[in-house]
């Protein structure tokens, strides 16, 4: 007996189905996590240490960034195309 791949994840129980499309001659992106964290640097001494560093003058300082335990990402080309991402939990 065969099973299609589709059985064997159990697609029809995901929680969430998305679909995108990507017009032609423009660039496109997804990017689907799945439960994100926020994780910063909390405001006080050492951010305000950082921000006072000359050497950080002419830089950027990332405070926040998101983690995830899993995650999908699509970057599309100029071309025409489809994406179909699946959330499974």
């Amino acid at each position: 007996m065969h099973q299609s791949i589709s059985n064997l994840l159990n697609l029809a129980s995901a929680s969430v189905k998305a679909e995108f499309q990507f017009q032609e001659g423009k660039r496109g992106a997804v990017l689907v996590m799945h439960k994100p964290q926020q994780e910063y640097i909390p405001r006080g001494k050492v951010l305000t240490l950082v921000h006072k560093a000359i050497e950080l003058h002419d830089r950027y300082l990332v405070t926040s960034t998101f983690k995830c335990p899993g995650y999908y990402i699509y970057l599309s080309n100029k071309c025409a195309s489809t994406c179909l991402a699946t959330i499974l939990c």
